[in-house]
């Protein structure tokens, strides 16, 4: 069951975040409504991952799930400007307020830390969001 709820969350975040940023992919870690080899997707892309997913209590529907959403740029394509703005807009579209769809519903997110890296090697950039988020499925 925590698979699938961490399936729900990573898509409906995924779907909430492409809406709130133009012009930006984004893609739920464990798979969507199409399959992609990782050499297909070329920066910059945003991934949204859960890493856990624990009942609130075990007879009630709230989980509480941890995860990342980690942003990447090609250092030689995006310049470190151009990276940040999109990091702060993706950070801003996680500002949502408590929704629901007919089967899913996120209570609340917070964020918990932001950190940045580079590769020098493969060239690329990130923006890690950890997260934690109360939602009902």
């Amino acid at each position: 069951m925590s698979a699938d709820i961490k399936h729900q969350c990573e898509l409906f975040l995924c779907e909430k975040l492409a809406l709130a940023v133009a012009d930006h992919t984004f893609y739920p870690y464990h798979g969507g409504t199409a399959a992609l080899d990782a050499e297909e997707i070329e920066p910059p892309f945003t991934v949204v991952m859960l890493d856990g997913a624990e009942k609130t209590h075990p007879n009630e529907g709230t989980w509480i799930c941890n995860g990342t959403i980690q942003t990447i740029t090609h250092s030689k394509e995006t310049s470190v400007q151009a990276h940040t703005d999109l990091s702060r807009s993706v950070y801003a579209a996680l500002d949502l307020s408590p929704q629901a769809t007919e089967t899913f519903v996120l209570h609340g997110i917070d964020i918990t830390k932001v950190s940045t890296a580079e590769d020098d090697q493969l060239h690329c950039r990130a923006t890690v969001i950890a997260f934690t988020a109360g939602v009902s499925g």
